[in-house]
């Protein structure tokens, strides 16, 4: 397992610089997955789906967009008290939000 685990450490490491290298490594992933039964979803959609571990799905995917849209507003503006405020409201529902260069991902807890 600890293998695996590497592998998704560099996936991560390479999502940005080199997408094509970070995809190859993804499916390396998947296959060796796959022969241990195990990482056969769609990774966004069990990220966003959650895994089982948050209780608390009072957003929906819909609200969690309009919240994420509302924060790019507010952190365009730089109103950063009214961006943290919208992260620390979905945080503590569940919502992890994952900011990089282009845009706002997200996944349940």
């Amino acid at each position: 397992f600890v293998v695996l685990f590497d592998m998704a450490g560099e996936i991560n490491r390479q999502r940005e610089t080199k997408p094509a290298f970070a995809q190859l490594i993804a499916n390396k992933l998947r296959v060796l997955g796959e022969l241990l039964g195990m990482l056969q979803s769609d990774a966004d959609e069990y990220l966003r789906t959650g895994s089982g571990v948050s209780d608390d799905d009072s957003f929906s995917e819909v609200e969690i967009e309009q919240l994420i849209s509302q924060r790019s507003k507010a952190r365009s503006n730089k109103d950063w008290g009214e961006s943290d405020r919208i992260r620390d409201l979905l945080y503590s529902h569940g919502v992890v939000l994952e900011d990089t260069a282009q845009t706002t991902a997200w996944r349940r807890k």
